[in-house]
């Protein structure tokens, strides 16, 4: 049986997370799925340093994989 997740790709079973809350309170897709690793968040907080939008993505705390998985609710 296939479950509907909203946010989420259909599966039977949970699904990781694609939509995060942004600070100024709108939803960004981003669909990593099963992507979220140190390559994964330096990649993507390159091109958002750009726009000065990277926070503290940058920190090297993030390439590892340990803090990255505790960390999903804010990357």
């Amino acid at each position: 049986m296939v479950r509907r997740q909203t946010g989420r790709h259909h599966a039977p079973g949970p699904t990781p997370r694609t939509q995060f809350l942004s600070k100024d309170g709108t939803y960004v897709c981003a669909l990593v799925a099963g992507r979220l690793n140190p390559r994964y968040v330096r990649d993507l907080a390159d091109p958002l340093d750009s726009y000065g939008m990277a926070g503290d993505l940058k920190d090297p705390k993030y390439q590892d994989p340990a803090v990255i998985a505790a960390s999903t609710s804010h990357i």
